[in-house]
């Protein structure tokens, strides 16, 4: 069981089996942490493009939102942050700060002669200091 399960979501609807299985390895009086990383894009700084940058956090708090009303209607303790940058850097370091216990986040079914090195899950899963559980 484990106290602070980070669950990195995007803004797809396919997370139901991920907060599942957060919900299920939650020990009593934890909780899970719903992230959300806004990816910068190259030359397109923050302070630049502020109002387009201002709207997909909008939308990214509606859907942390959304998913939260799930996790409220089982009682489950949970937070919400948004953060800007590089997405899997920004996870790892949020682990590393938050002192996260458990990583929950879903992968597509991968073919093993084909690694996808690129992929959020596959870096997270290799560069976080704690436990990752992929969900497929």
């Amino acid at each position: 069981m484990f106290r602070n399960v980070l669950v990195p979501v995007d803004l797809a609807d396919r997370h139901e089996r991920v907060l599942d299985a957060a919900a299920h390895l939650l020990e009593p009086g934890g909780s899970i942490l719903l992230l959300h990383v806004i990816e910068l894009i190259p030359g397109l700084s923050l302070e630049e493009e502020r109002a387009f940058y201002e709207r997909l956090e909008r939308t990214a708090r509606r859907h942390l939102a959304d998913l939260g009303d799930r996790l409220d209607e089982r009682r489950i303790s949970w937070r919400a942050e948004v953060l800007f940058g590089a997405r899997a850097v920004e996870v790892v370091r949020f682990v590393v700060d938050d002192e996260t216990d458990l990583v929950v986040l879903a992968s597509h079914p991968l073919e093993p002669d084909k690694p996808v090195r690129g992929a959020l899950s596959y870096q997270v899963g290799l560069l976080a200091p704690c436990p990752v559980l992929l969900i497929k």
